[in-house]
């Protein structure tokens, strides 16, 4: 008989969370590509905004060989040479004085030690392992493996066809952040119009919409084209609704919500794409030596100035700060990262201030102070 434990916690308003925990027995084997992990003493603090979050990247951590606990309130009260892994960091960050490691869906992958503290992906586990043990080393530089190239970009182009808005723009951003181009259909009806021969590597379809449904839909593209991948997603986590986007022709199926790291798992496993690791950006100005120290004080300024407006929430303030330091990097032809300062400016335009948002904002801090380093 079995050992194990069923676990149920729910919430009004909430949902609810089930776990299943089995002891079951060790095979013999290996686990290619991990990164070799230092043993160290120094404790591993996790803190997420749903406690289950982090106890499950606790157990996760301690698989990979690492000891961590849940991190408890106040923060200021515990060992502080301790590492702090922060989950879907937002709001004001609490006061830390050791090393912080920021997980963050679509953040660095390879990590990248900022300002801040490491920042890295929450969905690669073995990466978020890594950097923890790079963190309890004091090491503010990443050591490059192969696995690592994992997380390059797909370049795939995808036909989505969803007729919820909402659903819509969570895909589509999850899609974008795996480096894949994206075309929106609101049914299957206005798919099948957008569809054309070798135009898409896979369709990924609701399976209940008005007009023409993802079954009906994928009836009709596998008369078309019986080699195209086509993955239908469903909040139905039935078995029978599975064999049933089997039977009409999909390839696979999934529920939703969707998680980026199964999201990326099946588009690798149906069109296994060459992923494209992309290059470490350097930036570099152009300006005389009497303008220099001009734009080094009004940067380490600006700079001062997207810190305290990331601590307050103010996307108004941040979005005025990044134009006004677009416009001082387009005088000095720092094309690139006046580009991305002037993308961020757009996406505060909507007063919203997420997780990722704020990585990304993060990471253009980044480069700026790493632009300002190499100044004279």
């Amino acid at each position: 008989m079995m050992d194990g434990q069923i676990k149920v916690v729910s919430e009004p308003g909430l949902g609810s969370s089930f776990t299943l925990k089995m002891s079951l027995p060790v095979g013999p084997g290996e686990l290619p590509g991990l990164t070799p992990l230092e043993p160290s003493a120094t404790p591993v603090y996790v803190q997420a905004p749903v406690r289950e979050l982090a106890e499950s990247l606790c157990a996760w951590l301690g698989r990979l060989g690492i000891q961590a606990s849940v991190a408890a309130l106040p923060l200021g009260q515990q060992n502080v040479q301790a590492v702090l892994v922060d989950m879907l960091p937002a709001g004001p960050r609490l006061p830390w004085a050791g090393p912080r490691v920021l997980c963050a869906p679509g953040a660095h992958s390879p990590p990248l030690h900022t300002a801040q503290g490491w920042e890295v992906d929450m969905h690669d586990v073995r990466a978020i392992a890594s950097v923890v043990s790079l963190a309890q080393q004091g090491k503010q530089e990443a050591v490059q493996h192969a696995e690592q190239q994992s997380a390059g970009q797909l370049q795939l182009r995808i036909l989505v066809a969803e007729d919820n808005p909402v659903n819509q723009a969570i895909i589509q951003e999850q899609l974008e952040a795996l480096g894949c181009t994206v075309t929106l259909a609101d049914n299957g009806e206005q798919a099948m119009h957008l569809w054309q021969p070798q135009a898409f590597d896979l369709v990924l379809t609701d399976v209940n919409m008005p007009l023409m449904n993802g079954y009906e839909l994928a009836r009709t593209l596998r008369e078309h084209d019986p080699q195209l991948p086509i993955i239908g997603v469903t909040a139905n986590a039935m078995r029978e609704e599975g064999m049933r986007c089997l039977a009409v022709g999909m390839n696979a199926w999934l529920v939703k919500p969707l998680s980026l790291q199964t999201l990326r798992a099946q588009l690798i496993k149906l069109c296994r794409p060459t992923v494209r690791v992309l290059p470490a950006v350097i930036d570099t100005v152009q300006m005389s030596e009497k303008m220099r120290p001009l734009f080094v004080s009004s940067v380490q300024h600006d700079l001062q100035r997207i810190s305290a407006a990331l601590e307050q929430r103010d996307c108004r303030r941040l979005a005025e700060t990044l134009h006004s330091v677009a416009g001082a990097l387009g005088a000095v032809q720092a094309l690139d990262l006046a580009q991305a300062c002037v993308e961020l400016e757009s996406q505060l335009a909507s007063g919203r201030l997420n997780p990722a948002l704020e990585m990304r904002i993060n990471q253009v801090s980044s480069r700026l102070s790493a632009l300002l380093s190499v100044q004279p």
